[in-house]
């Protein structure tokens, strides 16, 4: 409504100037209370918005301070357990060691011992027989296959040997091809 149409309004509806009064501070309390409503409201809302950050903050904060604690668990873990490793490394070692010294150790054994078991090869005798002689006492002595070249080494004459000598490195440990080396030499193939 315009001015006009208000004034005019007023005037059919025979108000005194003191109920116009009235009237008129009532309207502008009731703005006032509604104006201040608004307000709380408002203020209302930005409180709760506030807690809301503040819990979802204290949340993250919580999280991160439980992820650190575990971080440093697993740290204290990990220390706990270097000791350990290193004691299982140094343990792997110690076997490693012990198995070369074995080996080097058993071996020469197995050179002794076979030497003890026949006679070595002379030449002149027939070295298909002797090879097999060699390959039964080599397997009820129970010695490895991956052996057997070099104990039969130690079981030849000069002239056999050199035989062997002429082979590559991989050859000359390998038994079947020093046999077959054998037999051609002394051309028994």
């Amino acid at each position: 409504m315009k001015k006009d149409a208000i004034v005019r309004a007023i005037e059919n509806l025979n108000l005194s100037s003191e109920d116009i009064k009235e009237t008129w501070n009532e309207i502008q309390k009731q703005q006032e209370q509604e104006r201040e409503k608004k307000r709380e409201e408002q203020e209302h809302q930005e409180r709760r918005e506030q807690h809301e950050r503040q819990e979802k903050r204290e949340q993250q904060e919580c999280q991160l301070k439980q992820q650190e604690c575990q971080l440093k668990q697993q740290e204290c873990q990990l220390k706990q357990k270097e000791p350990e490793v290193e004691q299982l490394r140094l343990e792997v070692e110690m076997r490693k060691m012990a198995e070369v010294q074995g080996v080097e150790v058993a071996g020469r054994q197995n050179l002794c011992d076979l030497s003890k078991l026949m006679q070595p090869f002379k030449v002149g005798q027939d070295v298909g027989l002797f090879l097999v002689n060699f390959e039964r006492t080599c397997e009820k002595a129970k010695l490895g296959r991956s052996t057997w070249a070099r104990n039969l080494l130690s079981l030849l004459p000069c002239e056999a040997a050199d035989v062997i000598a002429r082979l590559p490195v991989e050859d000359a440990d390998n038994y079947d091809k020093v046999k077959d080396s054998l037999l051609k030499r002394f051309r028994l193939s």
